[in-house]
This record gives C-alpha cells, sequence and structure tokens, in this order.
C-alpha cells in the first residue's frame, strides 16, 4: 500500500493512526469492489429472489416469480446436502499431554472442560454449522472469538465483512496467516455507545465523517441508514510469540476517530475454514462460485422448456369462419388455441416438446451433481435400490463422504483453531481480571461441575486434537450395529459400557439410572482419592462395593503401570491401597453378615421332634402319686 507510515506502528498519534487506517481499507475496498459484487452474486444463487432464471437483481425480481417463470435452485439444495454431510461428523476439541506429570495431567483436564463448558454456553454447534454454511456459499467461514464483559464470547463472522492484501494473504493456504486483517461492519450507534461509553459523540453519532463508500453487501437492506455507522477494526498480529517480541495492534474506529487503540499479544482471532481452497490466497470457493454457468444453462433450458410446453403442447382448434360459435366463450372453455379459418371444424394436436430439449436440462442436473460431489440420490434422501442393510448404507455413507474428505478436514481444523482461539481469549481475561472469577459450567456425566481458571499453564504441556462426539456411529441403526459388532469382536465385553456408547438422548433417564453404579465408583477413585487423595474415604454398604473394587484394583494397576512422573503422588496411590483395603474388608464383613443371617434364617424353619402324650392322671392314693412319680 502506498502509505507513508504502516497504521499499526505504535508511535503514531491518534487521528494518524486513524487516517492511515482508513486510508488503507478504501484502498482495499476500492480495489477489491469485485469481492462484494461476486459474494451478493453467490448469496443470490443460493437462496435471495435477486436471482431468478438467469435474471440479476435485488429482491425487485419478485415479479419473476410470480410471473411463473420456471427455475430451479439446485444450487440450494447441493449447498445444503453439502453442509448437513460435513456437520454430521461433530468434531470435538480433546487436550493430549505428551510426557506430562500427574498433576500437569490434571490440570489439563480441567482445562478441557472449561474449554467444553464455554463451548456448550456459546452453541458452539449452532455457530459451528453456520460458519460451515457460509464457507459452503461463499467458500469461506469464519468464527470470531473475543472477550465481552468478563467471559468469552463467539460470533459468525460473514466473509464479505472480512479484508486483506492480496500480496500480503498469498501464502495463508499455505499456513502463513496475513500479517493485517481487516473488518467493516455496520452497527447501530446505539449499540456502539453501549460498547464504547467514553468514546467521544464524534465517533459514534452520524455526520463525524464521511463513511459513505464503505459499505457492506448487506447494507442494501438498509432503507435508512441514519442510525448506523459503518466500524472498522484491524488486526496486526506479533511477529512472534516470545517475552521480548514486539507487540502487535488493535483498532477500532469509524470515520469519526478512533474507539479502541491497543496492544495485540495474541494470534489473529478467528478459526477459519475454506470449502474449496485456492492455490494462494486467503479466501476459498464455495458451491456457488464452482457450479454458476450451470445453474445458469439448467434455469435456461427449464425457462425454454416452459415456454416451448404453451406453444407447442397446446391443442389447436379450428372454426370455420362465419359459424354460429361465440369465439370468447369457447376460449374460456376450451384448453388450447382457437383459430378461423375455411377449413371444417376439427381439433390438431402438436407433438409437443422435442425430448432432446428435455435430455439437456437433466443432463445439466446430473453434471452439476457430479461436479460438486455431491450425490444427487443424497440430496433426495434416496438410496440405490438393492442397499438395506444397515452396514451396507454406512459404507455408502463413508464412499460418499470420500468426496467431501477435504471439507471435513477443514471443519476439524476450524473447531481445533476454535478451542485455541478460546484459550487465548481467556488468557488475557486471566491476566486482567480475577481468575477465580473466570469459569465456566461444565456438563458432564450425571452433574454440573464449576470449573474454575485458577492462573495460568504452560501451553506446550499439551496438544489440541479432535474426536467425534460420538464414538460410534451419528444414528441409532448405525451406532446398534457398530456395538453389536464390536462386542461380537470381543473388543467390547462390558454391557455398561455398550450403553454408554448408545447413549440415546430420549432414554437419559433409563440410561443414567443404568450407569449410576458406574458413575459413583468413578467419582469416589477418580476425584476423592486419587486427584485429592482422600484417605478417609469409607465404603457404604449401597455402594456397588464389587464393582468399586474392580475399578479401584484396575485404577491402581493402571498407576503403577505409568512413569513415575505420571503417576500421581504416591500418598494419592497409597490412598487408593487403604480404600482397596477397606472395600475388601467391607466384602468380608458383608459376606459374614449374610451367613450368619443365613444360618439364622436356616435355624429357624426347621422342625421340631415329635412329642408322645402325657400320661392320665392316676386315682387318688399312694397308687396314684406313686403313677405320678
Amino acid at each position: 500500500m502506498n502509505h507513508r507510515e504502516p497504521w499499526f506502528d505504535p508511535n503514531l498519534e491518534a487521528d494518524r493512526r486513524h487516517s492511515e487506517l482508513f486510508g488503507t481499507v478504501r484502498a482495499l475496498h476500492e480495489k477489491q469492489q469485485h469481492r462484494l459484487e461476486l459474494d451478493r452474486w453467490h448469496l443470490q444463487l443460493f437462496c435471495d429472489m435477486g436471482y431468478v432464471g438467469y435474471q440479476q437483481g435485488i429482491i425487485d425480481s419478485l415479479n419473476d416469480i410470480l410471473s411463473g417463470r420456471l427455475d430451479e435452485k439446485l444450487i440450494h439444495r447441493i449447498v445444503t446436502t453439502g453442509v448437513n454431510k460435513v456437520v454430521k461428523h461433530q468434531p470435538w476439541p480433546k487436550f493430549w499431554t505428551d510426557g506430562a506429570d500427574w498433576s500437569a495431567q490434571q490440570e489439563v483436564v480441567q482445562r478441557e472442560k472449561y474449554v467444553h463448558g464455554t463451548m456448550q454456553r456459546l452453541k458452539f454447534a449452532k455457530l459451528r454449522d453456520t460458519a460451515v454454511m457460509h464457507a459452503a456459499i461463499t467458500g469461506t467461514g469464519l468464527l470470531h472469538v473475543f472477550p465481552s464483559d468478563g467471559r468469552v464470547d463467539a460470533e459468525v463472522v460473514p466473509s464479505w465483512e472480512v479484508w486483506v492484501d492480496p500480496a500480503e494473504a498469498q501464502y495463508d493456504v499455505m499456513g502463513v496467516p496475513p500479517p493485517n486483517v481487516y473488518r467493516i461492519t455496520s452497527m447501530d450507534i446505539e449499540v456502539l455507545k453501549r460498547l464504547f461509553p467514553d468514546a467521544p459523540d464524534s465517533t459514534t453519532e452520524t455526520g463525524g465523517g464521511d463513511d459513505s463508500d464503505l459499505t457492506a453487501v448487506m447494507d442494501v437492506l438498509y432503507d435508512d441508514r441514519s442510525r448506523r455507522r459503518t466500524v472498522i477494526e484491524a488486526w496486526h498480529p506479533p511477529s512472534s510469540f516470545d517475552e521480548d517480541a514486539e507487540p502487535g495492534r488493535h483498532v477500532i474506529a469509524t470515520s469519526g476517530g478512533v474507539l479502541l487503540d491497543e496492544a495485540w499479544q495474541r494470534p489473529l482471532p478467528f478459526a477459519k475454514m475454506t470449502w474449496f481452497p485456492r492455490p494462494a490466497g486467503y479466501f476459498g470457493i464455495g458451491y456457488p462460485e464452482l457450479l454458476a454457468s450451470q445453474q445458469i444453462e439448467l434455469n435456461r433450458a427449464l425457462w425454454f422448456r416452459q415456454e416451448t410446453m404453451k406453444l407447442m403442447a397446446s391443442p389447436f382448434w379450428f372454426i370455420k369462419r362465419g359459424s354460429a360459435v361465440v369465439l370468447d366463450k369457447l376460449k374460456e372453455t376450451l384448453i388450447g388455441r382457437v383459430i378461423e379459418g375455411n377449413e371444417a371444424p376439427h381439433l390438431m394436436e402438436p407433438p409437443g416438446a422435442n425430448a432432446t430439449l428435455f435430455a439437456h436440462g437433466d443432463a445439466v442436473r446430473a453434471s452439476m451433481f457430479q461436479s460438486s460431489g455431491v450425490s444427487q440420490l443424497s440430496a433426495q434422501s434416496l438410496k440405490p435400490l438393492g442397499i438395506d442393510s444397515a452396514i451396507g448404507l454406512r459404507t455408502l455413507s463413508l464412499i460418499e463422504d470420500q468426496n467431501l474428505h477435504q471439507q471435513i478436514q477443514g471443519m476439524t481444523d476450524m473447531v481445533m483453531e476454535f478451542a485455541e482461539r478460546v484459550l487465548d481469549v481467556t488468557q488475557e481475561l486471566v491476566n486482567d481480571e480475577d481468575a477465580e472469577s473466570i469459569k465456566e459450567l461444565f456438563e458432564g456425566d450425571g452433574e454440573i461441575e464449576a470449573v474454575n481458571w485458577s492462573g495460568g499453564f504452560d501451553r506446550a504441556m499439551f496438544r489440541v486434537k479432535t474426536g467425534p462426539v460420538n464414538a460410534v456411529s451419528a444414528s441409532f441403526a448405525g451406532d446398534a450395529e457398530s456395538v453389536t459388532d464390536l462386542m461380537n469382536a470381543g473388543i467390547l465385553t462390558d454391557k455398561t459400557e455398550a450403553r454408554k456408547l448408545l447413549g440415546l438422548p430420549d432414554e437419559k433417564a433409563a440410561r443414567d439410572e443404568a450407569l449410576s453404579a458406574d458413575n459413583v465408583a468413578h467419582r469416589i477413585i477418580e476425584v476423592e482419592i486419587l486427584s485429592k487423595g482422600r484417605e478417609d474415604v469409607e465404603p457404604d454398604d449401597l455402594w456397588p462395593l464389587e464393582l468399586m473394587q474392580k475399578q479401584a484394583i484396575g485404577a491402581l494397576m493402571d498407576v503403577s503401570s505409568k512413569p513415575e512422573k505420571a503417576r500421581p503422588p504416591e500418598s494419592h496411590i497409597e490412598a487408593l491401597r487403604i480404600f482397596i483395603a477397606k472395600v475388601q474388608a467391607s466384602l468380608e464383613r458383608v459376606a459374614q453378615e449374610q451367613a450368619e443371617a443365613a444360618q439364622a434364617a436356616q435355624a429357624q424353619q426347621q422342625p421340631q421332634g415329635p412329642q408322645g402324650p402325657e400320661p392320665p392322671a392316676g386315682p387318688p392314693g399312694p397308687a396314684g402319686v406313686q403313677r405320678a412319680a
């Protein structure tokens, strides 16, 4: 850019920084107007009434729809099918340690719960699905992670609001992010005043500078822009994240002045996905850009087919001129056209439209599915004839997923990057706020846990990976058959674990009841003993003692097999041994009490021996006394 000084120079005065920033953004905006037009066109190809048939306009083409012109928004169906096939995989961030000691492992577990709780609060699934949809339409989906009121917040940022210098961003697809990213958006002035209450009126009120040339795609929806201001947000991350590296810059401004000017110590705050990456550059390729010419040709073929049917497939009624036929009445009652002539009255039925015209439209439709990599049967929620088993359907789904492997991997990378950005923002909040006040509610197995962020930690001790929300298929049929296959192969032997893998939401109460004993044993052993090192845990006779003994012995064998630095403290392991001894004693005591109770019950049930009748009383006198004796 031809500016004397970069806008992110820390030594610039506020007015000078504002001038340089707006000059840079205006130059980019002017040179890349084609991006706005392309994004607007792609949105219209997807769903807007501004694109009907092969006419382009903005909303006012509703008259074309009402006129009956036939069109088929096949791009909408392809986008919807592709997005559904990608998001069904539902990746979820997992934190993995490599050679960390026990305390570090437990700390990383807490951080993972914190990130999961944050994503649950933000309704991440909806954010993710929307960003994936944007990527399928415009080529690029973006999630913006930022601090708000002392907590982590996130939003979907449309690609048409994001601007980069093409020369700076040409290596982004190779893993080198651009050094400067700009966002141009439109905000209500009341929102600006709430977000920046200390900002001068010239920055939030209308009339404080001209910004009419900096408009976005959706600005056409606002008939009255007097209550809105164009806002520019710019990021320049540091060149490195070493402690002695010079910080970057973060600026928010309107045409009236600077709203926020601060040092920036984090990476760019975006998690990004591209649908079809370009060989170079920041933005990707979506379905509309790939299929636009075919969509136009399909709509043209449909329109020609419609017009041909009107002209050639309607019957002709020939009426002799001068006959006593009321033509107006006849035209109202007959289908077709009435023609007066010298011939006798008769009916002529044209052959209709040429079959080649119909075949051409069908061929264009099929080529659109082939070019997109989406199956036409999947788009219509149909399956091939003869494939009925769950294994066959899952195999077919896996084959179709191969065509979307790049997009599935792109969404997975976006989820991992989102988790990293959550950690970035949280570390910034920890430095500025009370760490104990930064917490999230994590909904675990049957309980809700408040996970505090009690200080920073070394990010190098773990890596963020992803795994599916469920370990098996996303459907009940797939779940049941997958679990059955695992049990038949001997990989899965415990019915309790099988219930966990099924995890039916509509049977949550029954599942929780069935797994309650396992959850209690897990919480006592893993949390109370191994994590907290409690030696005063006394087994309760109402607990599943045999299950606890089995899990406790398994946990002891597991921690004993780990390297010394990865084990819990020795006092915690000793507490586990004490607990195992207590459980064993309780089992023996319960067994003895049960045996004694069984013996007592058996003794009570034994019948008494027979007794003879008492002799009759003798007569009075000595003989009677002797007999009685």
